[in-house]
């Protein structure tokens, strides 16, 4: 697989891993939904500013996004990370509405 290709499919997926439609996505890093279409399908690029932006934003390292394992755990796992850090944080109200959100959720 390409390198440009990579980056495409594993954006794709991070933006999906986030539950985000392409217009959030846009939104939280700065450019329209169609370019984060053309980025996704492969037939525009994501500028170098624009990647490392991303990066810093959800704290991802360049490999995450460009390795062919990232779609596959590494971001998975960093993700889990992320939401044990989150839970640990919680006091006991917010972790009663979050169990009461997961009982309502169909999987």
């Amino acid at each position: 697989m390409k390198t440009n290709q990579l980056l495409s499919q594993n954006i794709k997926n991070f933006r999906k891993s986030l539950a985000m439609t392409q217009e959030e996505f846009a939104l939280e890093i700065g450019v329209e939904a169609q370019h984060i279409s053309a980025i996704e399908r492969g037939t525009r690029g994501i500028s170098l500013e624009k990647l490392v932006e991303l990066c810093r934003k959800y704290n991802l390292k360049m490999d995450d996004l460009l390795s062919i394992e990232a779609s596959d755990c590494s971001l998975k796992e960093k993700w889990i990370e992320d939401i044990l850090g989150y839970l640990r944080g919680m006091d006991v109200v917010q972790v009663g509405v979050l169990r009461r959100m997961f009982r309502g959720m169909k999987v």
